[in-house]
């Protein structure tokens, strides 16, 4: 069961990650934004280990079943939380990348024949 919680999380952060560097990359026209703040998520997990309260700002450090209060013992996040917020912000980011997307031209190019 931990072993397929751990899968779960880590997908959905990889997903939240590669979605938001392709939210970022498009709403912004530029490539390094979208992974200048993936990475930003990233360090933000490495800077609030080990402190219970901050690791619920922290969805990077959610992908790991210890960084979770599982058992109502700690002050870290329930899974309950992690996966409302991991949803929501799936959504939310698809939602963004459907509206960016629909506001741009495609330029289709015709080869002669």
């Amino acid at each position: 069961q931990a072993m397929f919680y751990t899968w779960l999380l880590s997908f959905l952060c990889g997903a939240i990650l590669g979605l938001l560097i392709y939210a970022c990359n498009i709403g912004f026209k530029n490539k390094g934004i979208g992974i200048t703040i993936s990475m930003f998520f990233i360090i933000l997990s490495a800077a609030v280990s080990g402190k219970e309260k901050a690791q619920w700002l922290s969805p990077v450090s959610w992908t790991t079943v210890n960084k979770l209060d599982v058992g109502s013992l700690t002050h870290y996040p329930t899974i309950y939380y992690v996966m409302t917020m991991y949803i929501i912000a799936i959504i939310l980011l698809i939602i963004v990348i459907v509206k960016t997307i629909k506001k741009r031209d495609v330029g289709v190019m015709v080869k002669g024949v």
